[in-house]
């Protein structure tokens, strides 16, 4: 029969991993490694998650629902600390630490913003010949009325003076 952890483990998305550990040997092998920060941090009996970038919300979420499903409402079993490049999350600070986005998906967005430089370069370009032809169009407009009014002008002179 399959355990609680054996469903948890199962549970979550590859590329992340579920141990126990000694808090000795944990402590050991934190040391010089951006996960030091957590050195206070263990204590008690604790899993550990090992998520790899990218999969952090995926992983909470599965820890959540895993919660639901076999019913552990008690505060021992709710994420407790998490470590992202030295920076310690607690409690409710790892759903946010969750959201930031990852290597990936911020190389995704900059290339978009670096494609989007051309198009309004374009745009731009575009734009000045347009605003010239409808700026020439305004101002043969305005001469060919000072035209007409010069015309009228001189037609009432000639009339007034004969």
């Amino acid at each position: 029969k399959k355990t609680d952890i054996d469903l948890l483990r199962a549970a979550l998305p590859q590329g992340t991993k579920a141990s126990v550990v000694k808090n000795g040997i944990f402590r050991r092998a934190l040391d010089n490694t951006p996960f030091e920060a957590l050195q206070d941090h263990i204590k008690d009996e604790n899993m550990y998650f090992f998520i790899e970038e990218g999969l952090y919300k995926e992983s909470l979420n599965a820890f959540k629902k895993w919660q639901q499903d076999i019913e552990r409402k008690d505060e021992e079993y709710n994420a407790k600390v998490a470590c992202l490049e030295g920076t310690i999350f607690e409690k409710l600070q790892i759903e946010e630490a969750c959201k930031i986005p990852n290597r990936k998906q911020i190389m995704g967005r900059f290339v978009r913003v670096l494609r989007s430089i051309p198009e309004g370069i374009h745009s731009s370009i575009n734009a000045v010949p347009r605003e010239l032809v409808l700026t020439l169009d305004r101002v043969k407009d305005k001469m060919e009325a000072a035209e007409k009014a010069a015309v009228v002008i001189t037609v009432a002179a000639l009339l007034c003076s004969h």
